[in-house]
């Protein structure tokens, strides 16, 4: 866990239900971002990074998740859920192809990643709405914007930067229809 601090409420009460889960767990501080995920995970052959992390400190919530089957880790939610406790946001599995990542490259790639799926559900919303209302008489920029926005949505991997700029077009279109 990184930046879920014990002694605030919230720390208290995701500890607790961890606990009641059977489930160990330990604190990341920032120092140690500049460790493995593969070593914070405890995982054999990986050692303790002997760099000090010197890097930004991150200021949102993480929960990197570790050798948890897939019915663990949906206790886990749905006990945080049941409990009336707002989701962590910032997740990640331990995977073979992140283990050997450093966790502060981890947390950007996190960070950004659900950045770009924020904005991607505003977006496919505003798409949904927009072309619900559409007429044959709305205007062409709205109709652009919403061409624009849908092809943004569809590709494999969306441009963050690119789904603002729809968001932000198809928004202002939506407003002058």
């Amino acid at each position: 866990m990184y930046q879920i601090p014990a002694h605030q409420p919230r720390g208290k009460q995701i500890r607790e239900l961890l606990e009641r889960l059977g489930m160990p767990y330990e604190d990341i501080s920032t120092a140690m971002l500049s460790q493995t995920v593969g070593y914070l995970a405890g995982l054999a052959g990986f050692s303790r990074n002997t760099e000090s992390y010197s890097g930004p400190e991150f200021s949102d919530e993480f929960l990197l998740m570790s050798q948890l089957s897939r019915g663990r880790m949906d206790a886990l939610l749905t006990g945080m859920k049941e409990a009336g406790m707002a989701p962590v946001q910032l997740k990640a599995v331990v995977t073979e192809h992140n283990q050997h990542w450093r966790l502060d490259a981890l947390l950007r790639e996190i960070t950004r990643e659900h950045e770009v799926m924020k904005v991607y559900g505003k977006l496919a919303k505003l798409i949904d709405e927009t072309a619900g209302a559409l007429t044959p008489g709305s205007p062409i920029a709205l109709r652009v914007a919403l061409q624009k926005s849908q092809e943004a949505i569809q590709r494999a991997e969306p441009d963050p930067q690119e789904l603002r700029q729809c968001l932000a077009m198809l928004d202002s279109a939506t407003r002058g229809a």
